[in-house]
């Protein structure tokens, strides 16, 4: 009975001093004022990008300042961003920037309307749309990109 109770302490001591160290890392930051944010990512710079009811904003002082991107219509469910700082934003269709956000790519087939993007390498991509569909977009080498 002993061994119980010590082993009982420990743990409801253990989750104690996790909670309370675990909490010491959060800060909340503002988002974009008046809208909803959808989807949310950083670049290797610690640019951060969030997709929103408007469009696509990104900060780069931790949301203490918010800019609007070129991308500043619709609703936008997904950002992914690749290991080489490609950003890839799925709403009404995909959309694909290589500059930080400043200009953007469009590749809209069938009206995408994605919630999920898979990059499974260089050269394709899968977006999962709300139909239930995936849908596959090839990257060709000159920056260009298309579906397959």
């Amino acid at each position: 009975m002993k061994n119980y109770s010590f082993f009982f302490l420990l743990l409801i001591f253990s989750f104690i001093a996790k909670s309370s160290y675990s909490q010491d890392f959060w800060e909340q930051i503002e988002g974009p004022e008046d809208q909803s944010i959808y989807s949310i990512n950083a670049n290797s710079s610690e640019q951060i990008f969030v997709g929103t009811n408007n469009g696509i904003f990104k900060t780069d002082n931790y949301g203490l300042n918010w800019e609007q991107t070129t991308l500043n219509e619709y609703r936008f469910n997904v950002i992914h961003i690749s290991p080489l700082d490609e950003i890839f934003a799925v709403g009404p269709g995909v959309f694909y920037s290589n500059d930080n956000g400043e200009t953007w790519d469009t590749i809209n087939y069938m009206d995408v309307g994605g919630f999920a993007i898979y990059v499974y390498n260089e050269n394709t991509i899968f977006v999962g749309n709300w139909g239930g569909y995936i849908n596959f977009i090839k990257k060709i080498m000159n920056g260009e990109l298309r579906k397959s």
